[in-house]
């Protein structure tokens, strides 16, 4: 058999195909002596292999046309040529087509939601009143940034956001790349909306016109003009309200409310690999903490990181928490309370201000003599951690909550419309002309009991048992996402008469299979009253007071599902 030097040589294709997908081959010279493949494939990369079939991972097979390209090509040899004309097919390799990168942009924590040259969001950063101070839109509008990866900056195409989102790529698309701001609100509705970005820039804004004041929404930065990738940014989250007066009191008469924010930090314990001296992570737990929207974040003290964190240090480049990091996981406006400040929490005597006001609510109504109340009481948390061994900076008084009502069945209820209207109810037609919203419950739950490995002073590891989690969830998202277990631990849906039996629920929330644990992501909560936190659920005096039927804690300002 004549032996054949096989040199093989780039392959240039004819302009009809973009750069982006053209064959990349490598000059190769082999030694190999093959004429043909006859009932095989012929690996045009390497020169010298016969194959059965393509690989489907690595190669795909050539169209006729760039078979005819090989053979008519003057930078080909006619013995290439000759074995691609007798081979059963040739294989190529797979077309690397560019892509524009997804989670590579980052949105800054500092963006401001501005109306008529005001605040107008609850989750606001410090820096926005300046800036909203400057923006004369009589509507709401999304001021931010973004911070971008080195797959978008060290991309000489995009940059910068102004790139990613406007510059096309060779990658077969037929529309020209544009963004859109998608908003997802807390029943997984999306609105997607036109984002303007400055030319050569980081910086962006959006009209919010479609958007609800009083509503919790999650956002991200998505391409979505060349309708061929969809790549998109990272996820931060907003709650726009109406913009306060001059004077910073609310126009209305209404009894004022603050909205909790919750977030989570991350406990975790280390060991120490005696080969190379370095720490790594052998377990962690989940703490969640509450604070006012309005309040400036309590970041942890230096080098607290290698114990307990709660910013994304990746992200950030920095282990050592600052005030302007974001905190993980924020739930902006996860429940709504009432406000301290308001001058109608003032205490006079033994009750405070408001109680008076519903009494002569009642008073002027005709109620002969109505019984003073007292009808709120304020709810304090863990609003950081100070270290590991200590997971709870406070508790601070987060604002006040109302006591449940009961019913004439002994089921507690927290009063809304339906009651404010009932005339022959007098009291909460009085309560919802002071209060002014419906209200719902607030709950507690605890979660399961872990234990994590502690490395000794000796290099030994133990186990312990930390601090339980305790979660505050409010009754809309609570009642989407509870369930019983059956004596098999099977889950099924709570009913009205079956709610004074252990209920529990998996956290974070999947609404679309809420009996369906995700492992490694959701844990279990078990839903407790005020007196059985602490207690594993376990009744330790007789009650002096009814105790609400489904452990129902407080009520609260109804939040927007």
């Amino acid at each position: 058999m004549k032996k054949i030097f096989i040199t093989l040589l780039l392959l240039n294709f004819a302009a009809c195909i973009p750069d982006g997908t053209r064959r990349r081959l490598t000059s190769i010279s082999t030694g190999n002596a093959i004429t043909t493949c006859d009932d095989s494939f012929f690996d045009y990369e390497s020169g010298d292999t016969c194959q059965s079939a393509c690989d489907t991972e690595t190669q795909q097979e050539a169209t006729d046309e760039e078979i005819s390209e090989i053979v008519n090509s003057t930078d080909v040899t006619d013995d290439i040529k000759e074995i691609v004309q007798t081979s059963k097919g040739v294989c190529l390799p797979k077309a690397t087509i560019p892509t524009r990168p997804s989670n590579s942009i980052f949105i800054n924590g500092d963006f401001c939601v501005c109306k008529a040259g005001k605040v107008a969001s609850v989750n606001a950063d410090a820096s926005c009143a300046s800036t909203c101070a400057t923006k004369t839109d009589d509507f709401a509008k999304l001021y931010g940034s973004v911070t971008v990866g080195p797959l978008v900056s060290g991309n000489d195409n995009f940059k910068n956001l102004y790139g990613w989102c406007t510059n096309s790529i060779d990658n077969n698309q037929v529309n020209n790349p544009s963004c859109q701001l998608i908003l997802r609100n807390t029943n997984n509705e999306t609105i997607p909306i036109n984002i303007e970005v400055n030319s050569g820039s980081n910086r962006f804004s959006v009209p919010l016109t479609n958007a609800s004041f009083g509503e919790t929404y999650s956002f991200k930065i998505q391409e979505t003009g060349t309708q061929v990738e969809f790549a998109t940014s990272d996820i931060k989250q907003l709650r726009m309200k109406e913009p306060e007066d001059d004077s910073g009191i609310v126009l209305d008469d209404e009894l004022h409310l603050t909205l909790i924010n919750q977030y989570t930090c991350i406990l975790r314990t280390t060991s120490v690999n005696e080969a190379t001296s370095q720490n790594f992570y052998v377990d962690y737990a989940r703490y969640h903490y509450y604070q006012q929207a309005t309040s400036a974040i309590l970041p942890l003290a230096p080098g607290a990181a290698t114990r307990i964190f709660c910013h994304d240090y990746v992200k950030e480049g920095n282990a050592n928490d600052k005030v302007q990091y974001a905190r993980l996981e924020t739930i902006p406006g996860h429940f709504t309370v009432w406000d301290v400040q308001d001058p109608r929490f003032l205490k006079d005597g033994d009750n405070l201000t408001v109680d008076f006001l519903i009494r002569e609510k009642l008073q002027k109504m005709g109620i002969s003599n109505p019984t003073l109340k007292s009808y709120f009481g304020t709810i304090s948390a863990c609003v950081a951690p100070d270290s590991a061994d200590n997971i709870c900076v406070g508790p601070d008084i987060l604002g006040y909550v109302m006591t449940p009502f009961t019913d004439s069945t002994g089921k507690s209820f927290c009063p809304g419309e339906n009651e404010y209207n009932d005339q022959t109810k007098p009291e909460f037609v009085a309560i919802g002309e002071i209060v002014g919203t419906p209200t719902e419950g607030l709950y507690f739950a605890e979660g399961e009991r872990e234990v994590v490995s502690i490395t000794n002073n000796d290099g030994s590891t133990s186990e312990t048992e930390i601090q339980r989690d305790l979660l505050l969830i409010r009754e809309n998202i609570l009642k989407k996402i509870w369930f019983h277990l059956n004596s098999s631990g099977v889950p099924y849906k709570p009913t009205s008469s079956t709610e004074r039996q252990a209920t529990y629920f998996y956290w974070p929330p999947n609404y679309d299979t809420p009996f369906v644990q995700q492992k490694g992501f959701q844990k279990l909560y078990t839903v407790k009253g005020p007196t059985e936190v602490g207690t594993n659920g376990r009744t330790t005096q007789v009650p002096s007071t009814l105790i609400p039927h489904d452990r129902k804690a407080y009520c609260v300002p109804a939040t927007s599902n």
